[in-house]
């Protein structure tokens, strides 16, 4: 079975993902982020070919690109992910499908990353 969607978009869409996302400057790691937007690409599924579960049973693997608002950074995480933990008091401000069709999460304030299978964003303490 495939899952996922293919939506044709306007030019003028794909321009505007081009200059949008062109502001921000690659890193190699991120650990503090500040307002920050989430990018999930879906890419597979969490059983792998020999039907061995490597993940949540009812998630699929993520590639997850972080925005950092404060300091135009992306950072791309180098592997896949099942899930996205928010510690408490974090609040997503926005959730919403990217015209590049990833799955957007955006939040307000200072966060710490913790990257393992899944993604845990903590609220900074200075």
């Amino acid at each position: 079975m495939e899952v996922g969607f293919n939506i044709s978009i306007h030019k003028y869409s794909e321009d505007y993902i081009k200059k949008t996302l062109s502001q921000y400057k690659e890193v190699d790691s991120m650990i503090v982020i500040e307002h920050p937007i989430i990018h999930m690409y879906a890419k597979k599924d969490t059983y792998d070919e020999c039907g061995e579960l490597n993940g949540y049973v009812d998630s699929l693997f993520c590639e997850y690109h972080f925005y950092d608002l404060t300091k135009l950074q992306l950072f791309k995480s180098r592997r896949f992910h099942d899930g996205l933990w928010f510690g408490e008091g974090v609040k997503p401000t926005n959730v919403r499908l990217f015209k590049d069709g990833s799955t957007l999460i955006q939040l307000r304030g200072k966060f710490g990353i913790m990257i393992g299978t899944s993604v845990h964003l903590e609220l900074f303490q200075d």
